[in-house]
């Protein structure tokens, strides 16, 4: 199958800021496995020899998640799009960046936001509701980081 065809058919996912150290390349194996192409934003990925690790096996690109108009642009990806996005700060999305996620010219219309973090409050959940995008929290996924490690778990 050629590159254009198995982008087709595969999710796409936009990964805004993927797991720290390491754990972004487990992280983003495990979209690949799941069938998402992730597309990462290496902007925040401070260590030269992770960077490169990341760009040679998935596409990267470098922008401010935080800047709305950056964030909107990205997803749309020229008219592809994205179906997921994949984030852990509380970047702005907001009902012009999902409008523009969402249009109907897209290739890959966005579906499905993933925050690894508690809370929405960034997200306009009402406009994601009326687009029909699925917003999705881990609640509890730096327990372990805030209130130390668990009982019988090993440092």
């Amino acid at each position: 199958m050629g590159r254009a065809q198995d982008d087709a058919a595969r999710g796409r996912v936009l990964v805004v800021d993927c797991a720290p150290g390491t754990a972004a390349l487990t992280e983003l194996t495990d979209l690949s496995r799941l069938g998402f192409e992730p597309t990462v934003n290496i902007r925040r990925v401070a260590d030269p020899d992770l960077r490169s690790r990341i760009a040679e096996r998935w596409r990267t690109v470098d922008f401010d998640g935080f800047a709305e108009k950056e964030l909107a642009r990205q997803l749309e990806d020229g008219g592809l799009g994205h179906e997921a996005l994949k984030c852990r700060a509380g970047i702005p999305l907001n009902e012009g960046v999902l409008e523009r996620a969402t249009a109907d010219s897209l290739r890959h219309r966005l579906v499905l936001v993933g925050r690894a973090a508690a809370g929405s409050d960034t997200f306009d959940t009402a406009a994601a509701r009326r687009l029909g995008v699925a917003l999705r929290t881990t609640p509890a996924a730096n327990a372990g980081a805030v209130d130390g490690p668990v009982a019988g778990s090993r440092p």
